[in-house]
């Protein structure tokens, strides 16, 4: 092979790069795209996946206010929660399943959530009393529940650190 077909072999391949790379910028540059006639139309659903995505590039002042509501989210970025007063019953709240006392005692509970929160962040209060009621003064704390990864333990106290029943909400954030 002699010199010149050599060369005009790298410049043709020199210029298919070129042209591959312009592809790419339009492909990938919304203001690229926009000129030389791609739109958000010609992406496929699906297309554009979190791998591809180059980090931090969708950042809160990226997102359009409002644009990302509780609602849109997925029920597993919800916080759950539960507030458990007497019985021990939940009175309300969101992927709470149930609660229970543990064993014989009366101030220690396992409260059941609709997923894994083995991993998730806990925090727990004590109640305000229904209307009319009286007031409970006291601690809680809120830990996971040994071999049981879709449960917290919360256990309740008196003001003076002595185990007793109170009413208490429980929120977990994973």
């Amino acid at each position: 092979m002699d010199t010149r077909t050599t060369r005009a072999r790298r410049s043709l391949a020199g210029a298919v790069a070129v042209v591959a790379a312009a592809a790419l910028l339009t492909a990938t540059s919304p203001v690229a795209a926009e000129q030389a006639g791609t739109g958000t139309t010609d992406i496929a659903n699906g297309a554009v996946t979190t791998p591809k995505l180059a980090k931090n590039a969708v950042t809160a002042k990226k997102i359009k206010p409002k644009a990302v509501t509780r609602g849109k989210l997925k029920p597993a970025l919800r916080p759950m929660w539960a507030v458990v007063w007497s019985g021990p019953t939940i009175d309300r709240g969101r992927g709470a399943e149930g609660v229970s006392n543990v064993g014989a005692s009366t101030f220690q509970y396992r409260v059941d959530f609709a997923r894994n929160v083995s991993k998730c962040a806990y925090t727990a209060a004590i109640s305000t009393a229904p209307a009319g009621g009286a007031e409970q003064i006291g601690m809680v704390s809120v830990a996971p529940f040994a071999g049981q990864p879709t449960s917290v333990l919360v256990v309740t106290r008196d003001h003076e650190g002595f185990g007793a029943p109170r009413g208490f909400t429980v929120r977990v954030d994973c």
